[in-house]
């Protein structure tokens, strides 16, 4: 199954509503995973979403998950997917991937 453009983005904005009631001030951008963000193919590419700008410790991907989980659920129920997330911190973002922001 292929997600059209108009259901990725009220995704993406479902996505970051929910992360700004967990984190008001973040700074992070999401996007959809494609060859601007990773090489070659790879299964669940189109259901992976890229998070930037993320401080990373080795809790932090699950609390941002968890706290997003209400959200992922209804998200995950309504494709018939699982989501995947990729995480990039600040450094990461400005080193590789400055050019998409």
């Amino acid at each position: 199954m292929t997600i059209d453009k108009l259901k990725k983005d009220k995704i993406i904005l479902l996505l970051r509503k929910a992360i700004n009631n967990y984190y008001p001030n973040n700074k992070f951008a999401l996007r959809w995973s494609d060859d601007k963000t990773s090489l070659g193919d790879f299964a669940g590419r189109e259901y992976t979403v890229e998070v930037f700008n993320i401080r990373l410790n080795p809790n932090s991907h699950r609390k941002f998950r968890s706290n997003l989980r209400s959200v992922i659920n209804t998200i995950e129920k309504k494709l018939g997917e699982h989501l995947t997330f990729i995480y990039h911190t600040p450094e990461v973002t400005k080193k590789y991937y400055s050019h998409l922001f």
